[in-house]
């Protein structure tokens, strides 16, 4: 059984615009997705529908076998968490330790159990330093960093990272970006929304959204030897695939399997 199944997903702002039309998905247990799409392309929409920020006109979300819904969702975010694009949205408290905190007061975590997760992913996250620090005082992915620690500690098994790095200067994103392969690595399963094609090569899977469509959805060493797809969804390939798709198939197959090796490499 899938653990997120999607079907016949629709939405709209307004009655006139549909920004998500017809979405039907399914990710297993442990896959890292990586949903890419032009600008207005539906990438957030779709993020929100998924954690219950909003209620699709049409259609379904289910997680681990359970329906989304009013009566459900306050049990699905036990299950699915998610990191924005401005981590200063999601802080609430007056110090790093609230903020970590605050997502397991909702849950009614007994307080001791709840300090010994706060110090556990604090130091996960190499942030169990700064629990007594404002969040202000942090940099851009000191923030991202207290943000994820607030979804490890409710326990989730599902992390969506909604234009997490758009934000962060280069260290920060590769920082980031290291992070989130450990913690794929250690079983989650990762959803990430991203216009960078570079990051989404990294994942398992490519969903490609276009005009609020799914375009595309496939492993990512299938979709990205195949040009057209990138093209026709407006979206830049890596130079190295540039490169790979203009070789002849004969005369420099060595060379463009070597390159289509380098992108793939996580």
């Amino acid at each position: 059984m899938s653990y997120i199944d999607v079907k016949g997903l629709n939405y709209s702002y307004t009655k006139k615009k549909k920004v998500l039309k017809d979405i039907n998905f399914t990710i297993n247990k442990g896959d890292w997705v990586a949903v890419l799409g032009h600008n207005g392309s539906g990438k957030s929409t779709l993020a929100k529908a998924l954690v219950g920020l909003i209620e699709p006109s049409v259609g379904s979300v289910e997680v681990d076998g359970l329906e989304l819904n009013q009566d459900t969702v306050y049990e699905i975010r036990k299950k699915i968490g998610i990191v924005f694009q401005n981590p200063d949205n999601q802080f609430v408290g007056v110090t790093v330790r609230d903020d970590i905190a605050f997502g397991m007061e909702n849950l009614a975590v007994p307080r001791e159990e709840m300090l010994k997760r706060i110090d556990f992913f604090s130091k996960k996250v190499q942030m169990e330093k700064y629990l007594d620090k404002e969040p202000s005082q942090l940099s851009g992915g000191q923030k991202q960093r207290v943000a994820i620690a607030g979804i490890l500690a409710m326990q989730t098994d599902i992390i969506i990272f909604d234009e997490a790095t758009s934000m962060l200067d280069p260290f920060s994103r590769e920082d980031l970006m290291n992070y989130i392969k450990k913690l794929h690595e250690e079983g989650l399963t990762i959803i990430m929304i991203t216009h960078d094609i570079n990051e989404a090569l990294l994942a398992d899977k490519m969903l490609i959204l276009k005009s609020g469509e799914v375009f595309a959805y496939d492993d990512s060493q299938v979709l990205m030897r195949d040009k057209e797809v990138f093209v026709n969804s407006f979206l830049e390939l890596p130079v190295a695939l540039e490169i790979a798709n203009f070789l002849s198939k004969d005369k420099y197959s060595d060379i463009k399997e070597k390159l289509w090796e380098y992108v793939s490499m996580k």
